[in-house]
């Protein structure tokens, strides 16, 4: 038997939940610009990457999941870092939370220069940086070592992050904090993994859209990753950035030349006869 309040509390938490998933809803950030009146070196770095090409910067973002494809050196990673940096995340990868010595700048170059647009602005979920990972997953191993009063408290090998391979690694990093509401900005994520760890990326990836609460800007160079239903696709080619459809994409081309035929790509890449 209900007690003559319950129903109203259950209604209530309902309505709450509704009212909360109506105002925070992805996506966060809305777009980039420059800022009014400022005069960045377009000669220099970071301006003088592709994805400003044209002297200007206004990138939008208008779906749950944006993924930016684009040859090396283009500005991809530059581009998430500067987000990062504005979440207040580490820049070497992690949270806000995550508070270890780096080498990397906490202040990103394109900050002073760009205007972030959110509504509303996030400041939790997980910044992932491949190149970076080791220093991220070093730090996290210690501190799962300790416990809430910042006492020793020594973990099997088998939980910790450099008890396993650097994809088990990777796998067991997303499995753990790709969860829950906030904005999730993954550089390069396929670094580590192989065709199925990635197939069950994307099945973390779907079930954080499924939620409804988080927003992911991912940097590829997978066309598994790229192939994420309901994803705008973002290429950076040297005109600038642009919207494109998957069966455009260079790296999706590129892939199939090879799949379809791997003796003749083989041969017209190292130019036998």
């Amino acid at each position: 038997m209900d007690f003559p309040n319950m129903k109203h509390v259950r209604w209530r938490r309902a309505w709450e939940s509704e009212r909360r998933r109506a105002v925070f809803s992805p996506p966060f950030l809305r777009n980039i610009t420059l800022r009014e009146g400022a005069a960045p070196d377009w000669d220099s770095f970071p301006f003088n990457a592709r994805i400003f090409a044209g002297r200007k910067v206004d990138i939008a973002f208008t779906h749950q999941t944006t993924i930016l494809v684009g040859e090396n050196a283009t500005g991809k990673s530059t581009l998430l870092e500067a987000i990062a940096a504005n979440c207040g995340f580490s820049p070497e990868g992690g949270t806000q939370n995550h508070h270890y010595e780096t080498d990397e700048p906490r202040h990103h170059p394109l900050a002073d220069q760009v205007r972030f647009a959110w509504k509303p602005k996030v400041q939790f979920g997980l910044f992932l940086r491949a190149e970076t990972f080791f220093n991220l997953s070093r730090y996290l191993d210690d501190v799962d070592e300790t416990d809430r009063f910042g006492n020793p408290r020594p973990l099997p090998v088998d939980m910790l992050y450099h008890g396993h391979s650097h994809g088990q690694a990777f796998h067991r990093l997303f499995q753990a904090r790709l969860k829950g509401p906030g904005i999730y900005l993954l550089d390069e994520p396929e670094a580590a993994l192989s065709p199925t760890r990635l197939l069950e990326l994307l099945v973390l990836l779907g079930n954080l859209r499924h939620d409804g609460m988080a927003q992911v800007i991912l940097a590829t160079h997978s066309p598994i990753l790229m192939a994420f239903p309901g994803a705008a696709l973002w290429e950076i080619t040297s005109s600038g950035i642009r919207q494109a459809e998957y069966d455009d994409l260079e790296h999706v081309r590129t892939l199939r030349r090879v799949l379809n035929d791997p003796d003749a790509a083989m041969a017209a890449a190292l130019g036998a006869e």
